[in-house]
């Protein structure tokens, strides 16, 4: 993610690259293209695009380059998405967790395409299943699960009246 695009570059950018961080990434650019050619959705490639963008905004403005965040950087984006206080940022208001769950997808399958690419080592955003068998991360306490838990709405139950 970390590496500047070139201006001859820019005429040919794939669907969600109007966002200023991804725009400058060759990376990210690579990543959505590669969606939009394997025939995702284009609403799928432009909210995979703001996800990301989001992310590389709040990397940005820590001074961190996304090529080398750790697990800490996107507990991090995790807690200042949902409107708590981080260094370095501005509070904002907290997203819904179904945004919150669609960004960090989004995040984690753009850290698979740069290991795929033998651009990064390891992926700094755990799977919820593997987490805890994750060799790198293996001996972190910090969760045994996914970093954000999914919120399942339940049927309501009538309730009988005597």
């Amino acid at each position: 993610m970390g590496q500047p695009m070139t201006g001859m570059h820019r005429k040919n950018l794939p669907p969600g690259t109007r966002l200023p961080f991804v725009a400058t990434c060759l990376h990210a650019q690579s990543w959505l293209g590669l969606l939009a050619n394997l025939g995702r959705s284009e609403h799928t490639v432009e909210a995979y695009g703001r996800g990301l963008d989001q992310y590389m905004a709040f990397c940005s403005g820590r001074g961190v380059d996304p090529l080398f965040a750790t697990l800490e950087d996107v507990s991090l984006f995790v807690r200042w998405q949902r409107g708590e206080p981080c260094d370095c940022m501005e509070r904002r208001s907290a997203v819904a967790n179904s945004t919150l769950l669609q960004r960090l997808t989004a995040i984690r399958l753009s850290y698979d395409h740069l290991r795929s690419s033998r651009v990064r080592a390891e992926n700094p955003v755990p799977r919820g299943y593997s987490y805890e068998r994750s060799i790198s991360i293996e001996a972190h306490s910090g969760t045994g699960r996914t970093l954000v838990a999914k919120v399942e709405t339940l049927p309501k139950i009538p309730i009988d009246v005597d």
